[in-house]
């Protein structure tokens, strides 16, 4: 069940980051802010990515 709230979380920022980056003019960020947008994609798909590997590390570790 944790994994999936992490998933659910990473889908989410993923998503605000999206709508700061693509915004258009009457409520356009700034270049700064939208730098720091695609990091934080790069890091949350990062976390996300280790998350499923260690959710998957786990099941296997149930099986015995």
């Amino acid at each position: 069940m944790i994994p999936a709230i992490g998933f659910m979380i990473g889908f989410y920022i993923i998503t605000r980051m999206l709508s700061f980056i693509l915004r258009k003019e009457p409520r356009n960020e700034n270049l700064f802010i939208k730098i720091f947008s695609g990091i934080t994609i790069i890091v949350v798909i990062a976390c996300m990515i280790l998350l499923w590997q260690s959710s998957m590390e786990t099941a296997s570790l149930l099986d015995y």
